[in-house]
């Protein structure tokens, strides 16, 4: 596992892209700086997946990824054995003149991470930065103007020093025709702003000399070069935003879990906010990306033994590392990590990218086996793949009316129960409260009030939870629980509606035939 900061990124850059170039499918996660902004944006039972994407398009603006994992698969079919390179990209953003991004960070979010041996130093002094193609347009257009010198004064002590050594350097009889100055790249690197600075300083204020960057080093030549500072410093700024854009290029299959807001997230981030509209944005996603899997979506094809609850992402890589999932299908093929690294935790999103590609195949070799019913040879990642076909590009949805998206389809209809409607049979307001925590006992529920307050409306999980609430309410004396219907009230409108029509036609004829008389 390799952890890529600003400060290798470039060295490291050749074998990502040949990585990705050559590898069957690409696993990925996200760590981010916030779940949601306001209480309002939290994922309930109530929402349609319109609705969910509309929440989380208003958290998506505020939040950004700090890590990004990525973990690239080669199979072997001869050797039965996949191997994995993984990279963790540390990200954060760099302000440029007078571009600067603000963000949410989620103190809870933070703490989680700490917990889990997050390594902030790496993240704000040596994070990856980032742009979107919205952003990227407005980053060309401030390298376009020169009016931000007196922005930049702290520069001025520095840029002094540097500046008498090159007109030292000018004054010598045998002129060398270039001029390291190390101090400049050793000070600001990983700053692309300063950077940029420098350049343009030293270029206005001596005119017959050029300045580039060579072998990380800041150079003065005499001669013209091959190198473009405006093209250089676009580069630095979009950061992993390059890599984006070889995963984009690539179309090779995308594999996360339970990666709904981490869709949601490299779009916004790496390349253009989120559209308004739920449809556009799954259009655009999947022109970008035509294949993505979901191993929380492709687990519930796979029968484990009674009794067995899977859970978190970790209770799935044990139970197919070393439990009786690996088990499941003859000739499982051996899955190796080059460059295993101490980083191996969970919540590192390397390490969770690893292992969400690891339960991938596991998952998807199960299905090859029962439908190829073949176990005299190792399977192709192309038939793993044909495995899980019928699960592309559907996202697990939690606490939504709809059990996930599809990307690049209609969505499928709810599979939750309807609606309750909870009543006091009594003229007073119900005891919300009390209400809630007998509910609590039949399984997760969430409830609404309804105007006036003597009644709520009730979202269920699940069919059973639905079941042992209307007979806990049964044979109540309090409260009354049924199924609550939003169309009576509509025929209702459509009943009166027609009713009025009659009547009125009715009363025209009368009126023509009065008229005649």
């Amino acid at each position: 596992m390799t952890r890529i900061t600003v400060e290798n990124f470039n060295e490291n850059y050749p074998r990502i892209r040949d990585a990705i170039s050559t590898c069957k499918f690409i696993a990925f996660d996200l760590e981010f700086t916030a779940l949601y902004v306001e209480d309002n944006e939290k994922r309930s039972l109530f929402d349609s997946i319109a609705d969910r994407y509309t929440k989380h398009r208003s958290t998506v603006s505020q939040v950004i990824p700090v890590q990004v994992g990525l973990s690239l698969f080669k199979n072997n079919v001869k050797e039965g054995t996949y191997t994995c390179e993984t990279f963790t990209f540390y990200l954060w953003p760099r302000p440029f003149l007078r571009q600067s991004r603000n963000l949410t960070l989620s103190a809870s979010s933070f703490q989680f991470l700490c917990e889990n041996k997050f390594d902030f130093n790496e993240l704000i002094y040596r994070g990856l930065p980032f742009l979107n193609r919205q952003e990227e347009k407005e980053f060309l257009q401030i390298m376009k103007s020169d009016d931000f010198f007196a922005e930049n004064k702290v520069l001025s002590a520095f840029i002094d020093v540097e500046i008498k050594k090159i007109s030292i350097w000018l004054n010598k009889k045998d002129l060398e025709d270039e001029l390291p100055l190390p101090a400049i790249n050793e000070k600001y690197r990983t700053n692309f702003e300063m950077c940029y600075c420098i350049h343009k300083i030293i270029r206005k204020y001596f005119k017959n000399i050029h300045t580039y960057v060579k072998d990380d080093v800041f150079m003065v030549s005499r001669k013209a070069v091959d190198w473009s500072l405006e093209d250089e410093t676009m580069k630095s700024a979009l950061g992993f935003t390059n890599i984006f854009r070889l995963l984009v290029q690539s179309k090779k299959p995308l594999v996360g879990h339970n990666p709904y807001m981490d869709l949601l997230l490299l779009y916004n981030t790496f390349e253009a906010p989120l559209p308004q509209s739920y449809a556009e944005f799954k259009s655009s996603f999947v022109a970008l990306f035509p294949s993505v899997y979901d191993t929380k979506k492709i687990s519930r094809e796979i029968k484990i033994p009674d009794g067995l609850r899977l859970a978190a992402l970790e209770d799935y890589y044990e139970f197919y590392k070393d439990s009786g999932g690996r088990h499941l299908a003859m000739r499982s093929p051996f899955i190796q990590q080059i460059d295993r690294s101490s980083f191996d935790h969970f919540h590192d999103a390397g390490w969770d990218s690893y292992c969400t590609g690891y339960i991938f195949i596991r998952m998807a070799h199960i299905l090859a086996s029962n439908t190829l019913m073949q176990q005299n040879r190792y399977l192709t990642t192309t038939e793993h793949l044909a495995a899980v076909a019928n699960l592309k590009n559907c996202i697990n949805l939690i606490r939504c009316s709809s059990p996930h998206m599809k990307l690049d389809g209609p969505d499928p209809k709810s599979l939750r129960p309807s609606l309750l409607i909870a009543k006091n049979k009594s003229n007073r307001p119900l005891d919300l409260t009390k209400l809630t925590s007998t509910l609590d006992t039949c399984g997760y529920v969430e409830v609404k009030p309804l105007s006036g307050k003597k009644s709520a409306i009730i979202a269920v999980d699940n069919h059973g939870s639905a079941r042992r609430i209307l007979n806990k309410y049964k044979d109540s004396h309090e409260v009354t629980v049924k199924p609550y219907s939003t169309t009576w009230p509509n025929n209702r409108m459509i009943i009166w509606g027609a009713l009025a029509t009659s009547t009125g036609f009715l009363m025209a004829l009368l009126f023509r035939e009065t008229l005649r008389k």
